[in-house]
């Protein structure tokens, strides 16, 4: 090991781990409840003190992305591999990049489905046991 290598590793030791009372739901990191998660200061601090913008980061155990995403936040490159295709998916939902225009899209879609909704229960009435509502679809109100 070169000694700037070793500097920046003493460097590590001598941060403070506990972490008590960091914010740990940032950008996408409370996407999923996942078992296993660790606080991404961890992965952030170690890929900060031992890797450089543009060098890669390997996570063989890539659970639910959290290196991954601190990879790229941090402006490195990443690969995640796991035998558990659950951590798999989650880990690619957490590191996809979604358009402007897809989140727009998104949000219309979100916002008429809200309004067709509403519409819906407008038009529903419990009457005995059984619920009675006017004729309306939801697909043509989500168009």
């Amino acid at each position: 090991m070169t000694l700037p290598e070793l500097i920046r590793i003493q460097q590590l030791c001598e941060l403070d781990w506990e972490l008590i009372s960091v914010n740990t739901e940032y950008y996408t990191h409370s996407f999923h409840p996942y078992s296993s998660k660790y606080v991404p200061q961890i992965p952030n601090r170690i890929i900060s003190s031992l890797s450089l913008k543009n060098e890669l980061v390997l996570d063989n155990f890539v659970g639910s992305g959290t290196t991954l995403v601190e990879s790229r936040l941090l402006g490195r490159n990443s690969i995640g591999i796991d035998i558990n295709p659950l951590a798999c998916l989650i880990s690619s939902v957490k590191t996809t990049t979604i358009s402007p225009s897809t989140i727009r899209e998104i949000s219309r879609f979100l916002l008429n489905l809200q309004s067709a909704i509403l519409e819906y229960r407008k038009n529903v009435r419990l009457v005995g046991s059984e619920f009675v509502h006017a004729e309306l679809t939801l697909d043509s109100k989500l168009n």
